[in-house]
């Protein structure tokens, strides 16, 4: 019964630390070399549905120019995070739905404890991941608010709100 339980409790480990590796590459976002282009002043950001690294600085830019975005705050160790990434953010549906609607997707990793990002979760009174935020038009006139999502996402929830039906 010893062996039995050395030998799980070693599968569980190397198992373990395969989910690990993979969870590490999926998590990571992708950064879009046009920021700094768009961050001086021109419009030639790109939207592919895709996410794009976040910054606050960003934020602040696309919201100013009355562009929508949609963020997420993410981790690698964040299982719901994960899931929503795998069942919902990296949908065709939800791709799609972001170009149509030109949303810029922007994807914050909070693996490491960054500084930027800790300040964002606070400034919505999170002290973790996953939160989802969406910026419709209007947000950088103050008529309109940021709308938080719910932790778990559906396609559907991501689509109807940046189509404007939450």
């Amino acid at each position: 019964w010893r062996t039995c339980k050395t030998i799980i409790a070693l599968v569980a480990i190397a198992f373990s630390i395969y989910l690990l590796n993979i969870i590490e590459e999926k998590i990571t976002p992708v950064v879009c070399k046009q920021d700094a282009a768009f961050l001086v002043g021109t419009d030639t950001l790109i939207n592919t549905g895709e996410p794009v690294e976040f910054s606050t600085q960003l934020l602040d830019t696309l919201v100013e120019k009355n562009k929508p975005v949609f963020v997420n705050m993410t981790a690698a160790w964040c299982i719901t995070c994960l899931a929503n990434d795998k069942v919902a953010l990296s949908t065709d549906a939800v791709k799609q739905a972001f170009i149509d609607n030109d949303v810029t997707y922007l994807k914050g990793d909070w693996t490491n404890k960054d500084t930027e990002i800790t300040r964002y979760l606070d400034s919505f009174g999170r002290k973790g991941v996953p939160i989802y935020v969406f910026y419709p038009k209007g947000v950088g006139k103050g008529h309109v608010k940021p709308i938080v999502l719910p932790q778990l996402l559906t396609p559907s929830v991501i689509i109807d709100t940046v189509k404007g039906q939450p």
